[in-house]
């Protein structure tokens, strides 16, 4: 064939010592934003606080969990189903909600207890007919969104900054762009000084995110939280803080 060697005729080159190992990882900040996943109040098997002083003495404690509702699924069974409503009802007609509601709790909610699937309807019925929250569930608005970015640092130097999330609910209201984070704790944190970092944080890394995606317009967070139901807003200034904060998270690699 034309040119010889160039074309495979010589004997082969041995592969150079970097191409017999793995390529190393570029370390990043990994932030994990799974809103199920994030705990920092201890909940029972129905999704309820876990009073301390009920604990603390052991002729007080309640009964240990099923070994179902240990897993990670049943301890937050009540936020996921949560979620799951407030992403569908919306669709449905008012009229029609509560039916699907019942059927749908009582169908992937069966290890609850009666009382939590009911108060869980209830919740979420709530915040469905509340003219207040309106707006979160109009035409210009999307539940479960999906957010993955890359932040570099401010300082331009020292690793990134990964998000890989799903927002709750996102709207776009009088030029604004809303976040909405669905939260089940109950009883909820009176005051957004209260609330637990790890949310601030989940908030502050989505808000960044963001802001790639709308430059030009202001991005507000805030957290329903279902018992109540009542809308808690967070302002720049707090926000603000619990995004330096970010920046202070152990170093991780893209798998962990």
């Amino acid at each position: 064939p034309p040119g010889g060697a160039a074309w495979g005729g010589g004997a082969p080159a041995p592969r150079p010592e970097w191409a017999l190992s793995a390529a190393p990882r570029e370390p990043q900040l990994s932030m994990p934003l799974a809103p199920s996943r994030l705990a920092p109040y201890e909940v029972d098997e129905g999704g309820d606080p876990v009073s301390e002083a009920g604990v603390s003495r052991v002729a007080e404690a309640p009964p240990a969990p099923r070994p179902v509702m240990l897993a990670s699924e049943g301890r937050f069974l009540r936020g996921t189903l949560t979620h799951v409503l407030l992403q569908h009802l919306p669709a449905l007609d008012p009229a029609e909600r509560r039916r699907a509601a019942q059927g749908l709790v009582a169908t992937r909610g069966r290890s609850l207890s009666v009382r939590v699937r009911e108060s869980i309807v209830a919740e979420t019925l709530a915040i469905m007919d509340d003219p207040s929250f309106a707006p979160l569930f109009g035409p210009d608005s999307r539940a479960e969104v999906p957010i993955v970015a890359r932040i570099p640092r401010p300082t331009g130097r020292g690793p990134a900054l990964s998000i890989n999330g799903q927002i709750d609910r996102l709207a776009l209201i009088g030029g604004e762009v809303r976040m909405i984070d669905y939260k089940t704790n109950r009883p909820p944190p009176g005051r957004a000084e209260e609330v637990a970092e790890a949310y601030l944080l989940q908030l502050a890394a989505y808000r960044l995110a963001l802001r790639e995606v709308f430059p030009d317009l202001p991005i507000r967070a805030a957290i329903l939280w279902t018992d109540g139901p009542r809308i808690m807003p967070f302002p720049d200034v707090v926000l603000d803080r619990a995004t330096a904060r970010l920046w202070d998270l152990p170093m991780a690699r893209l798998d962990a």
